[in-house]
């Protein structure tokens, strides 16, 4: 199997300003093809830093690299300078580039702009379909090295023409999946039996709060097992698969909410509108989404969804029958036939020994059945809040579905 390593460079990747996907993203497509990342470096814009690491990779046991970033028109800007000089090529302009350039930018482009249409001598280049700096390819001593932009909307699509020219990749076959409703502690005994069962098979598991993503790689001499494989993990994973590639809830859900012609509301505490955004952030939500309150108080729960003062003063706002009252007058006040309704304790005060911090009461109502569980979710304010938002919107996939 070849070997890559990916060179990420940026500044800002290193003084936390931006989050690095880039990894994440080129190394799950190599794995597509059969190519295994056993390096992912950051380096600052500079030139002596980054032509390090290209000798480095130069002079190791791996195949391929693939650079992201410091291909624009600043002054910091150096990547195509590093490689150049790790490698004793020289930049010169390409005709076609530059012509692309000057039809974007006027005739009157400035130096830095034409910085873009500078490339080492004996680069291919890979075109920039959503921006205005292109990357290349080029093979040096066998090796193949690969330049793509930073920004993450751009790289995606530049990645896809690059990795369609790696030329001699054995053939991988794959099958994705996003699932939910668990953690990977909890699928990994469910799933032994399948690598078990077909050694040649690898599922690999990438984490996202609220669901895991599954990639299940065989080569396509292994194509009797593969089948297989892939058939036993949907069997096994049945109840938690969302469906097949790198999906989230809440567009399955909004898709499924549609499908029923069904209208849903919430009611919110803890949440503050959490539940709500993620539906709205999906195209098409209008469609689905009847009303959301945001009932924090006890004051706002009493009066827009008529749960009784006695009831909060018995049970408090956080408890199951509070949440039975809310979902009733939720679905009462809006005339939605699915409504959800949450209440819970996100710190990092306000909790008890009967009522810890993380404790989540939520109803979920589908035309006269109603639904009442509770949780209790781990992490700081935000991150139990965003937690208990992705697991309600699971639980309520999982009752429409069947």
């Amino acid at each position: 199997m070849k070997k890559a390593m990916i060179l990420n460079i940026g500044n800002e990747l290193l003084d936390g300003k931006v989050i690095n996907t880039n990894c994440a993203v080129i190394g799950l497509e190599l794995a597509k093809i059969g190519i295994e990342t056993v390096k992912c470096l950051v380096v600052a814009d500079n030139v002596k830093a980054i032509a390090a690491e290209i000798s480095n990779f130069l002079n190791s046991d791996i195949n391929l690299i693939i650079t992201t970033g410091g291909l624009g028109p600043t002054a910091d800007d150096n990547t195509k300078e590093a490689i150049v000089e790790a490698v004793g090529d020289k930049l010169v302009i390409n005709d076609e580039v530059r012509t692309r350039l000057i039809n974007y930018y006027g005739a009157d482009i400035n130096d830095y702009a034409l910085k873009q249409a500078y490339f080492p001598k004996s680069a291919r280049i890979i075109k920039n379909r959503a921006g205005t700096a292109d990357g290349f390819i080029m093979l040096y001593q066998g090796k193949k090295i690969i330049a793509l932009v930073g920004p993450p909307p751009e790289l995606k699509v530049m990645l896809k023409d690059a990795v369609s020219r790696l030329a001699g990749s054995k053939q991988v076959l794959t099958a994705e999946f996003t699932a939910a409703g668990g953690s990977e502690a909890d699928f990994a005994p469910k799933l032994k039996p399948i690598t078990d069962l077909f050694p040649q098979i690898t599922i690999n598991s990438y984490c996202n709060i609220g669901s895991i993503r599954y990639l299940i790689k065989g080569q396509t001499d292994n194509k009797n097992a593969f089948e297989p494989a892939v058939t036993m993990f949907k069997e096994i994973m049945a109840s938690y698969i969302i469906g097949p590639g790198d999906l989230t809830i809440e567009l399955v859900l909004v898709a499924l909410l549609k499908d029923k012609k069904f209208r849903i509301s919430f009611a919110e505490s803890c949440t503050g509108g959490l539940l709500a955004a993620k539906l709205t952030g999906v195209a098409g939500a209008s469609d689905v989404i009847g009303a959301s309150i945001v009932t924090y108080s006890n004051e706002a729960k009493i009066k827009y969804l008529r749960v009784k003062t006695e009831t909060l003063a018995r049970h408090g706002a956080v408890s199951r029958e509070t949440v039975r009252e809310m979902v009733t007058g939720l679905t009462e006040l809006t005339g939605s036939n699915v409504g959800i309704a949450v209440s819970g304790i996100a710190g990092p005060g306000g909790g008890t020994a009967k009522k810890p911090v993380g404790l989540v009461h939520y109803g979920i109502k589908i035309g006269k059945e109603i639904f009442l569980e509770k949780r209790i979710f781990r992490g700081e304010r935000n991150l139990i809040r965003e937690r208990a938002a992705l697991w309600i919107l699971y639980r309520l996939w999982d009752y429409l579905r069947h």
